[in-house]
């Protein structure tokens, strides 16, 4: 073979190695791209994103409606104890022991909170959801062995109660949003939250059939009664518990891991200033079970179901037509449009002189709760990574129940005080309590559009 020959061959073979190069990696470019993929698994912030980003098909398929049936049933036996003052005072207590022991097993419940985040993230949110279920179920029992309603098992039994409330709402919520993508968070909560608005339409509706006999002069002892309220709310929560172990059979989309402690978790990722939110959010929710009965009482309105019904209606309804919009519209837009509504609510109270004068403000007041409570519970859970869902979701609710605890005795507090811009008026002053809460929310509405930032227009 000649030189010009070889010459020839070594330059065709040059090229064909430059082409090849051109087309495909060299097997050092190629371990590089191997370490990338590597370290990019290993990475729980995100693996976090690709599951999150993964799972964007439709939300609602068996687990969804399994997830559903868990939390209408359990709403329908908590309800069912709308009439829990039936058994202090048929078992020897009377107002100041029912207020007591609610405010002992509430304040408990809301420390637990907390804790209960952490085990969710170690444990899992399917066998939280499954243990607070039972711990519910045990807490019913206990109530049913109960003769006295003011020792301290009468007080241990409803603690125990609400830190299974606690761990059951903040475990479902947790174990549902992990299932979606992060722009659909804040739409499957509103749509599982309308599970409370069934329970709390129905269960008092059973509550009182359950006393009618009673009501209209049967001779039935209290204590018959309260039995078979208790019973029948153990029958709604084990229908409920059959539902959470159906539900979490479907593999969790994010494997329980070690994590830091609590509050180094917190203080890394809390999300600032949307806490004072929640609390604010509380407030307004639990304003119209405290403000409501005394001002209708005071109007000398005697049926104010209508309101509770036409609050419940026009939340659920509101939650099933704007699903979509925390998505669409942000959740900056659906916060504002919230407190918004709570201000436009209180003024409408001033117009009360009957029962059907009562529906103007239970529909503001049921819209401001269907844009409020999914949007702010999002964007509370946005700033933690997924493998602190848990954590993020238990410590919104704690907020929110922070708020919920105050309202009583802030109203409380704002009823008696007079001033002197306001009209003198016999009694308590509730125009006081509405100018005051509707200040409030509109200062929750500029605290907003100020200082919080939508994750979701982040990430776009």
């Amino acid at each position: 073979m000649t030189a010009p020959e070889d010459d020839s061959e070594r330059s065709d073979l040059s090229n064909k190695r430059l082409v090849q190069q051109k087309t495909c990696p060299t097997k050092d470019l190629w371990v590089e791209q191997k370490t990338k993929i590597v370290n990019h698994v290993q990475s729980p912030a995100k693996i976090e994103s690709l599951d999150s980003s993964a799972a964007q098909g439709s939300p609602y398929d068996r687990t969804f409606v399994l997830v559903y049936l868990a939390n209408v049933t359990f709403m329908l036996s908590y309800s069912m104890l709308f009439r829990y003052s039936d058994f202090v005072k048929g078992y020897g207590g009377q107002d100041a022991d029912l207020a007591s022991i609610i405010a002992f097993a509430s304040t408990g419940s809301l420390l637990a909170r907390v804790w209960l985040g952490g085990l969710i993230d170690r444990v899992g949110a399917r066998w939280i959801w499954i243990a607070a279920t039972l711990v519910w179920i045990l807490g019913l029992v206990w109530h049913l062995g109960l003769t006295v309603s003011t020792t301290w098992q009468a007080y241990a039994a409803r603690l125990v109660m609400q830190c299974g409330m606690a761990g059951f709402f903040g475990a479902s919520i947790t174990f549902i949003s992990l299932r979606v993508g992060v722009n659909r968070v804040a739409e499957v909560i509103g749509i599982v939250g309308t599970a409370g608005f069934i329970g709390m339409g129905v269960g008092p509706l059973f509550g009182d059939w359950l006393a009618a006999d009673f009501e209209q002069g049967v001779p039935l002892v209290r204590q018959t009664i309260v039995i078979r309220m208790f019973l029948l709310s153990l029958l709604f929560a084990v229908v409920s518990l059959g539902a959470v172990c159906l539900a979490a059979r479907e593999p969790p989309k994010r494997k329980a891991t070690r994590t830091a402690p609590l509050f180094a978790v917190v203080r890394k990722y809390h999300p600032g200033i949307a806490l004072l939110l929640a609390v604010v959010m509380g407030l307004g929710i639990s304003f119209p079970p405290v403000f409501v009965r005394p001002l209708a009482e005071a109007r000398d309105v005697d049926n104010i179901y209508t309101f509770f019904v036409t609050y419940a209606i026009s939340a659920f309804a509101m939650r099933i037509l704007t699903r979509r919009w925390p998505e669409t519209f942000g959740l900056i837009a659906m916060i504002v449009a919230g407190f918004v509504c709570l201000a436009a609510s209180m003024p409408l109270y001033f117009l009360v002189e009957s029962q059907w004068d009562l529906i103007f403000p239970a529909v503001v007041a049921g819209t401001a709760h269907a844009f409020l409570f999914p949007s702010l519970i999002a964007i509370c859970t946005q700033s933690f990574p997924d493998r602190f869902r848990g954590v993020a979701t238990t410590l919104a609710l704690a907020m929110f129940d922070l708020g919920t605890l105050s309202g009583a005795a802030i109203v409380g507090c704002l009823l008696p005080l007079k001033f002197r811009f306001l009209p003198a008026a016999p009694g308590p002053n509730y125009g006081l309590v509405q100018i005051c809460f509707m200040v409030l929310f509109m200062m929750m509405v500029v605290l907003t559009l100020i200082k919080i930032r939508d994750p979701q227009a982040k990430a776009a």
